[in-house]
C-alpha cells in the first residue's frame, strides 16, 4: 500500500513533524500543500535528505478544504492507500472532518500526527459542510475576500519555491 505525508501549511514548524514522519516511512511520498517560506521548507527538507523526488510542492490551497480538495488528485493519481496528516493539535478535529469528507468513498486509511500540543477548539461545520459540497457536486464554496487576500503571497511563495526547486539536490 503506497503512503503519503501531507502537511498542511500554514505553520513552518509542522514540517518538522512531517520530516519525524516521513523517517518512520522511508517510502513514504510527502506532499506539502501551500507552505509560506519557501526557502525555508526547502532547507529543512535538504537537511533531512529528502530528494527532490520524494515531495510535492503544491500551492494551489488557500484554506483547510483547499488543502485537501487540491492534494486529492495527488492522493488518488498517485494511488495512494495510506495518508498521515500533519497539522497542529488544535486542528485535527477540523482537517479530520474536512478530510474524511473529501475522501468519502475511497480507500484512503488516515491517520493524524500533531504537531504541538495546543487544545484550542474551534468550529467545524461550516469548513465540513464546504468539503461535502465540494466532494459531492465538484463545487468549492469559499469566501472570495479571504481567496483574494491569500492568494498573492501563495503565488509569490509557488514562484520562488520552483526557482529553488531548481537548484534543489540532496
Amino acid at each position: 500500500m503506497k503512503k503519503a505525508i501531507l502537511e498542511l501549511g500554514g505553520n513552518i514548524n509542522r514540517l518538522d513533524t512531517a520530516l519525524e514522519v516521513a523517517k518512520q516511512h522511508p517510502d513514504a511520498l510527502i506532499i506539502i500543500s501551500t507552505e509560506s517560506d519557501p526557502k525555508g521548507c526547502l532547507d529543512k527538507l535538504k537537511a533531512a535528505g529528502i530528494p527532490k523526488d520524494r515531495f510535492i510542492l503544491d500551492y494551489k490551497a488557500w484554506d483547510t478544504v483547499t488543502n485537501f480538495t487540491e492534494t486529492f488528485p495527488i492522493i488518488r493519481d498517485q494511488e495512494i492507500g495510506e495518508l498521515y496528516v500533519v497539522t497542529d493539535l488544535f486542528h485535527i478535529p477540523r482537517s479530520q472532518a474536512i478530510c474524511e469528507s473529501v475522501y468519502f468513498g475511497k480507500s484512503v486509511v488516515t491517520h493524524y500526527v500533531a504537531h504541538g500540543t495546543d487544545d484550542h477548539k474551534e468550529t467545524i461545520w461550516y469548513d465540513l459542510i464546504r468539503s461535502l459540497v465540494w466532494r459531492f457536486t465538484g463545487y468549492l464554496i469559499y469566501d472570495q475576500k479571504v481567496k483574494d487576500q491569500r492568494m498573492p503571497s501563495i503565488h509569490t511563495d509557488e514562484i520562488m519555491a520552483q526557482k529553488l526547486l531548481k537548484d534543489y539536490e540532496v
